[in-house]
Order: structure tokens, then C-alpha cells, then sequence
């Protein structure tokens, strides 16, 4: 019988769209130094496939750009596998129609939700098509794709 999935990392964006890709950035980052118990994926369109990625894992750790009206390159650590999400990180603070926090409360409501999820939103500046991103995501970056790491590794820990 094969191992569960312990932990998908999934990094969120549109590579088009200047900060939007920081997610996308991030899981890369990931994806060069994870084990094999941890599955990177890179969600560039439809937020449902979120349901599909952390299908069978114990934790999914999203990485995605906001726009919330905090300093550019300010990180927001929130944890959505509790109670449904009541923060200043709104739906709509997302540059994607359906937002990831929408697909989490889809799947809480459809008991799809891994038991543990947390988002790593990354305060964007410049969300135009064909923008590079922007020096204040950018430094960010290497920092986020560590403390997702250590995220990975608290699950990945053997309890005791």
C-alpha cells in the first residue's frame, strides 16, 4: 500500500502578471531542496484544482499574492484548517476571480479540507500584465520559501 502524502506545498499565480507570480517563485524554491514526502505544485488558473492537489495529504501549506493594503512585501501567515477564515486577508484581496481562501471553504464544506492548511500571502505591488516583480516582493522570496520549509518539517516531524 502506498505511504500517504504528507504534505503538498502549492505555490499560486500568474507568471504574467508581475507580483502574481510570487507564489509560483516560492514553490519553486521549495521544490529544489523538498524530500520525496513532499509534493510541490503550481496552480496558475483554476483555484478548484486546489481540491485535486491536497487530495489524501495531512497538510497543504498555499503560497499566493495579495493585494490587502498592507506594505508591499509584507507576509501574512494565516491558518485555515481551523474555524472558516474571519481576517484582514479577505477574499477579496486575491488578483484571481475565485480565490483560494473560496476553494478552502469549499472543501471544508465538502470535508476535503486536510486537517492542516496554512497560507503564506505575500503583499504585492504591481499586479500589471507583463510587470516584472517588483524589488519589495522579490526580497521576500528566499525568506518565504524557508519558513514554508519549516512548515513542512513541523508536519513531517515524528510525534512523540
Amino acid at each position: 500500500m502506498a505511504e500517504q502524502r504528507a504534505v503538498v506545498v502549492i505555490g499560486i499565480g500568474n507568471e504574467l502578471r508581475g507580483d502574481d507570480c510570487a507564489g509560483l517563485e516560492v514553490a519553486r524554491r521549495v521544490r529544489a531542496r523538498a524530500g520525496p514526502r513532499i509534493d510541490v505544485f503550481e496552480a496558475r488558473g483554476d483555484q478548484l484544482s486546489l481540491l485535486q492537489a491536497w487530495d489524501g495529504c495531512r497538510a497543504a501549506v498555499l503560497i499566493d499574492a495579495v493585494h490587502s493594503g498592507a506594505a508591499p512585501g509584507a507576509v501574512h501567515r494565516l491558518d485555515l484548517g481551523g474555524a472558516p477564515l474571519d481576517s484582514a486577508i479577505s477574499r477579496h484581496a486575491t488578483t484571481h476571480s475565485v480565490s483560494p481562501l473560496d476553494a478552502v471553504e469549499l472543501a471544508r464544506a465538502l470535508h476535503r479540507l486536510p486537517p492542516q492548511v496554512v497560507l503564506y500571502a505575500i503583499e504585492g505591488e504591481d499586479f500589471a500584465l507583463g510587470a516584472s516583480v517588483s524589488a519589495s516582493v522579490r526580497c521576500v522570496l528566499d525568506s518565504v520559501a524557508r519558513a514554508v520549509a519549516r512548515e513542512c518539517e513541523r508536519v513531517l516531524a515524528p510525534s512523540g
